[in-house]
């Protein structure tokens, strides 16, 4: 989100609200500057629309748990652990190749 006003997304998003609205806001966690941007733009409906419903609100960044490993599907098949990525690279936590992510999914 930080290729564009973010001021000038919301003004947008406002001005095409009908009745009951979902947000679905989804990245990478890249670093705490991205992620705060997408905090910031849910911070502004959380705080002006008091029908506003949380549904979900995650952070899965490098340091804390993953979501889910690069390598987990192969073709269809479920191959986490057995890929030539994971092999010795397998933990607790699964392989070094893992996906960050935020979510953030709301209604107003």
């Amino acid at each position: 989100m930080d290729c564009f006003s973010q001021q000038h997304l919301i003004e947008l998003a406002e001005s095409m609200f009908r009745d009951k609205n979902y947000f679905v806001c989804a990245s990478p966690f890249t670093n705490e500057a991205a992620t705060a941007r997408l905090e910031t733009f849910r911070y502004h409906f959380q705080t002006n629309y008091p029908t506003f419903c949380l549904y979900h609100d995650e952070v899965n960044s490098a340091i804390g748990e993953y979501w889910m490993c690069n390598n987990r599907y192969y073709y269809g098949i479920n191959r986490h652990g057995g890929s030539p990525y994971c092999g010795d690279y397998y933990g607790d936590n699964g392989c070094y190749r893992r996906w960050t992510r935020v979510l953030k999914v709301f209604s107003v």
